[in-house]
């Protein structure tokens, strides 16, 4: 099998990433949230605390499959509810990352 450099497969998941949460975000047909996934530049979040979220990496692509599954079963609350809560997950380790930081 091929083996692309680290920084190929960081690209291509950061596109993957992208064609997943745009379309998501454009169902969702809330403007608010589609500014802030472009404002928020989440590409910059990743790599700063790539460290941190590679951690919990397994944990995040189940709650990308548990995402995707609601959204082409047709269950938009559970697709809110799983994406909810695969935010708060990231925010926390993130916080918990900075906080024992600042120890």
């Amino acid at each position: 099998m091929l083996r692309l450099p680290v920084v190929d497969r960081r690209f291509r998941h950061a596109l993957a990433r992208d064609v997943f949460y745009s379309p998501l975000a454009r169902l969702a047909d809330n403007a608010a949230l589609e500014r802030i996934l472009v404002q928020v530049q989440m590409h910059l979040i990743r790599a700063q605390f790539r460290s941190i979220l590679r951690s919990v990496d397994r944990r995040r692509h189940r709650d990308y499959n548990k995402i995707a599954e609601a959204v082409f079963d047709g269950n938009p609350s559970l697709a809110e509810r799983a994406a909810k809560s695969h935010l708060g997950r990231s925010i926390a380790a993130m916080r918990n990352f900075a906080e024992k930081s600042a120890r």
